[in-house]
C-alpha cells in the first residue's frame, strides 16, 4: 500500500489515466470511422466511406444539439424535489410503452433470471448445479423473488421492477452531479443517461444491469457524501460499513462489481485528502492522528472487514440453498470463453456445448477446474503463435464498438406471431445506428473533455477520475474473460458524468459570450 503524498505525482498519475482512456476512444473511433467495424449497419446503397462521414457528422451535430439543449435548460429556479421526480418519471414514461406496446417475453439468460425467482417464491431451487457453477445468477433472482412475493410472480412485475431500478439509477447520476459540483452538471449527467437507449431497453429485459448501477450510484453516493469533511466521525464509520455491505451486495449480482469496488479504493487511498491537519479516529478513546495513510488504512480496512464478512454471508447462504459447494475456482469457464480466438472471446455455441457435456460428467465442483485448465491451454497457444497484441485490441473493439445489442435481445424476445404494436427486428439496422450513434456522441464528449482537462492541467475532479478508472478496470478484466457488448453497460454511465462536463463547460462559455455581445 503505497501513500502518494507528491502533488506532482498525483497529478501526473491523472493525466497518465486520462490519456490510456483518451487513447482509447480514439482506437474505437479509429475502427468505427476508418475501419469500417459499424459497417454492418450502415446503409448499403451509398458507398461505405460516406456512410461512416454522415455518421461522423450526425455525431458532431448530434453533440452540438446536447450543449445547445443544456444552454436553454435553466434549473436553477427548480426545486431538488421537482428535480428528483421530473427525472424519475421521464425515465419511467421512456420505458413503459416498451412493456405494453411490443410484447417482450425473457429469454436467454433473462429467462433463467426470471424462473430462479419465479421457483425461489415457491421454496425451489432451479438448476442448482448452474448457480454451484456461476452463484452471481441467484442474487438479482433472491431480490426479485421478494417483489414476486409483494406483487406476483408476473413478467410484468419483474419488468416494472426493472424500470424502477433504472429511474433510481437517474436519480442517482443527478445527485452524485450535484455532490461533486452544480447541479445543472449533476442534472446533464442524468439527463444523458436518461437518454441512453441502452437503458431504456434494458430496464424492461429483467436483467441484472439495472439493479447493479442502482446500488453502485447508491453506493457512490454514500461514499462521496462520506468524503465531506464536516462529516461527524461516527457517520463516517457508519458509512463505510454501509459501504462495504453494498459493494459486498454488488459483487454477488455481477462479478464485475470488484471493478467498482477497486476505482473507488484506489481513489480513495491515492487521491483524497483530508483538510484538516488532524483527524479524530478512535472516536470511542479520543486518540488523534494525523491525516494520511493511518487515517484511511483504518477506513479501509472497515470497507473490508464489512465487505469480506457480507460476502462471506451470501456464499453460506448460496450454498445452504443449492445444497452443495460453490465451484472453485469461478474463472474458469469465463476465461475459457475468452481466450476463444475464432470467437473473439464471446460466447459462443461450441464452447457451450461443451460446458453442457461436462457438467453432466463432472458436475460443477470439477467443470470450473477442467475449463480453467483448458484456459489457460488456450492461453498459451495464443502466446506460442504470438496472437497476444492482435488479439487483446480485437476483444477491445468486439466489446466496445457499438451499444445496440439491447435492441437484439428485445428484438430476439418478441414471439414470431406477435401482434405488438411495438415490432423490433433483428435487421433493422436504422434504429442499431440509431442506438450506436448516440453511444458515439457520448464518447466524443467524453473525449473533449478528457482532452481538455490534459491540456489545461485540469486537475482532480472525483468522479470523472473514479469514472476512468472503472472505465480501465472493466477494459483490463475481459482481456482474458468473456466480452459482450452489454458488459460495459455498467461503465457507461461514467461516461455520462465526463460528457456531461464538457457539454456543461461549453454551454456555459457560449452563454458567458453571448452576454458579453449583448452589454457590448
Amino acid at each position: 500500500m503505497v501513500n502518494i503524498t507528491s502533488k506532482v505525482l498525483k497529478n501526473t498519475l491523472i493525466y497518465f489515466v486520462y490519456v490510456i482512456i483518451i487513447l482509447f476512444v480514439l482506437y474505437v473511433f479509429e475502427k468505427i470511422f476508418l475501419n469500417g467495424n459499424i459497417d454492418y449497419i450502415l446503409p448499403t446503397r451509398i458507398p461505405k466511406p460516406l456512410s461512416r462521414l454522415l455518421l461522423l457528422l450526425s455525431v458532431l451535430i448530434g453533440s452540438i444539439i446536447l450543449v445547445l439543449a443544456n444552454s436553454k435548460i435553466n434549473i436553477s429556479q427548480l426545486n431538488d424535489k421537482y428535480i428528483l421526480v421530473t427525472l424519475f418519471i421521464t425515465a419511467t414514461l421512456l420505458s413503459l410503452p416498451l412493456i405494453f406496446f411490443s410484447e417482450i417475453m425473457p429469454n436467454s439468460d433473462f429467462l433463467t433470471y426470471y424462473l430462479i425467482a419465479k421457483n425461489l417464491l415457491n421454496g425451489k431451487i432451479f438448476i442448482p448445479n448452474y448457480i454451484a457453477v456461476f452463484p452471481h445468477t441467484i442474487a438479482f433472482p433472491t431480490f426479485l423473488s421478494f417483489v414476486f412475493h409483494l406483487f406476483g410472480p408476473s413478467i410484468l412485475s419483474a419488468q416494472l421492477t426493472g424500470i424502477v431500478l433504472s429511474s433510481l439509477s437517474v436519480v442517482f447520476v443527478y445527485l452524485i452531479g450535484q455532490e461533486v459540483s452544480k447541479r445543472q452538471y449533476g442534472f446533464m449527467a442524468a439527463l444523458i443517461w436518461t437518454l441512453m437507449l441502452s437503458r431504456i431497453f434494458y430496464s424492461i429485459l429483467i436483467c441484472t444491469e439495472n439493479l447493479f448501477n442502482a446500488i453502485a450510484l447508491l453506493a457512490a453516493l454514500i461514499f462521496l457524501k462520506t468524503m465531506n469533511n464536516t462529516l461527524p466521525i461516527k457517520n463516517k464509520y457508519l458509512n463505510f460499513v454501509l459501504i462495504g455491505v453494498l459493494f459486498a451486495i454488488l459483487n454477488s449480482i455481477r462479478p464485475n462489481g470488484i471493478i467498482v469496488f477497486i476505482a473507488f479504493i484506489v481513489f480513495y487511498l491515492l487521491f483524497f485528502e483530508y483538510e484538516s491537519d488532524r483527524e479524530n479516529v478512535f472516536f470511542l478513546f479520543k486518540i488523534h492522528l494525523k491525516k494520511g495513510l493511518i487515517v484511511k488504512s483504518f477506513f479501509v480496512l472497515t470497507v473490508f472487514i464489512a465487505y469480506f464478512l457480507i460476502s462471506f454471508s451470501i456464499n453460506l447462504a448460496i450454498e445452504s440453498k443449492i445444497k452443495q459447494q460453490i465451484a472453485t475456482p469461478r474463472i474458469g469457464w469465463n476465461m475459457y470463453v475468452g481466450l476463444n480466438v475464432s470467437s473473439h472471446g464471446q460466447w459462443n455455441k461450441k464452447d457451450s456445448e461443451l460446458f453442457s457435456k461436462l457438467i453432466k460428467e463432472k458436475g460443477p465442483q470439477q467443470v470450473q477446474k477442467t475449463f480453467f485448465e483448458l484456459g489457460i491451454k488456450r492461453l498459451q497457444d495464443i502466446i506460442k503463435d504470438k496472437k497476444m497484441k492482435r488479439f487483446i485490441l480485437d476483444k477491445v473493439i468486439t466489446m466496445w464498438h457499438a451499444d445496440h445489442e439491447s435492441y437484439d435481445y428485445a428484438a430476439g424476445a418478441q414471439p414470431k406471431n406477435s401482434r405488438a404494436k411495438l415490432k423490433f427486428s433483428r435487421n433493422n439496422k436504422a434504429a442499431k445506428l440509431i442506438f450506436d450513434t448516440y453511444y458515439y456522441i457520448v464518447l466524443f464528449t467524453s473525449l473533449l473533455e478528457l482532452i481538455m482537462l490534459t491540456i489545461k492541467r485540469g486537475g482532480l475532479k472525483p468522479v470523472i477520475l473514479i469514472g476512468c478508472f472503472i472505465i480501465l478496470g472493466t477494459i483490463l478484466l475481459h482481456i482474458p474473460f468473456e466480452v459482450a457488448l452489454r458488459y460495459k453497460n455498467h461503465a457507461l454511465l461514467w461516461f455520462c458524468f465526463i460528457s456531461a462536463n464538457r457539454i456543461v463547460t461549453i454551454s456555459e462559455k457560449i452563454t458567458i459570450s453571448s452576454k458579453l455581445n449583448v452589454n457590448n
